[in-house]
């Protein structure tokens, strides 16, 4: 059931909807297996989506609560100081253009 996607985004949303729900003791192997491939595979050197805020949380969030190590020291604060850098140039731009 949760190998209908292969993108790892869609994958790490899919299961923290199935621990919403409630019912993820049903697919515990499977979650198991999939966070380890996903562990192995996109490590923090090697980090997609880190544009994106909340999926950056919800996969440190999921990891951690599954056992896996990820540190939240410096990679995990660079990641979201160049976040919010983006966000700060945006609202910046959007400020100067509606004062101009």
């Amino acid at each position: 059931m949760l190998a209908a996607t292969h993108d790892p985004k869609e994958r790490i949303i899919y299961i923290d909807a199935i621990q919403q729900l409630g019912v993820a003791y049903h697919f515990e192997e499977e979650i198991e297996a999939i966070l380890q491939q996903f562990y192995d595979k996109y490590s923090e050197s090697h980090c997609v989506y880190k544009d994106d805020l909340p999926y950056v949380a919800l996969r440190f969030r999921i990891l951690r609560q599954h056992g896996f190590f990820v540190s939240s020291g410096k990679m995990l604060l660079v990641e979201f100081i160049y976040i919010l850098r983006g966000f700060l140039d945006v609202d910046n731009r959007t400020l100067i253009r509606g004062t101009g």
